[in-house]
């Protein structure tokens, strides 16, 4: 019952800090692949990930905009508005996102595991959430398999407890929480 709790804790608080990851280019390419294995020509799947890619970039920068003391004061610049963010940055990258080059795009064609593995929720939650949701189940599954192999060699239960916490507060459980592969890495950890 512990280690559940302590996943879901990890759960919430991916959810409350999910607005500060910055969007990646990585992300970009894992939703387009993602779309694709689902059946989106590959022009469909380019514009989809593209407008989620945008779509996450707007809300931060609108969001960061925000936070800064400067911007408080009743001089400050105006407050932007995702829109705006999301139209300048579909604008900048019709073509999609750089490198645009064979060799950097060869990366993500020899790695199809993690959008094959994403593509069952990108279905369900679209692109961009789904990616994050594959993401954080695997890393959530890292700390549950950390607590069980704990446990194997017999450690008592609150250190087995400890070391999921550990876990998932270690980098391996911030880079888990990005919407890329690196989250299937956790497991190998």
């Amino acid at each position: 019952m512990l280690p559940a709790l302590i996943a879901i804790a990890y759960i919430v608080l991916q959810i409350i800090g999910r607005p500060t990851l910055a969007p990646a280019n990585d992300a970009y390419r894992y939703n387009q692949a993602a779309l694709q294995f689902l059946g989106d020509s590959p022009e469909l799947a380019h514009r989809t990930a593209l407008k989620a890619y945008c779509h996450d970039k707007a809300r931060r920068e609108a969001r960061s905009h925000g936070l800064k003391p400067e911007n408080l004061r009743d001089d400050a610049a105006p407050y932007p508005t995702p829109g705006k963010g999301f139209s300048a940055c579909m604008a900048k990258s019709a073509d999609g996102l750089k490198p645009v080059s064979p060799r950097y795009e060869r990366i993500f064609d020899v790695r199809p595991g993690f959008p094959v593995l994403a593509a069952p929720f990108v279905a369900v939650f679209g692109a961009g959430s789904g990616l994050l949701v594959t993401s954080i189940l695997f890393t959530v599954a890292g700390g549950l398999v950390a607590y069980l192999l704990l446990r194997a060699v017999g450690a008592p239960a609150r250190i087995a407890l400890l070391g999921q916490a550990f876990f998932y507060a270690c980098p391996v459980g911030w880079w888990g929480g990005y919407p890329s592969q690196r989250a299937l890495s956790s497991l190998s950890s």
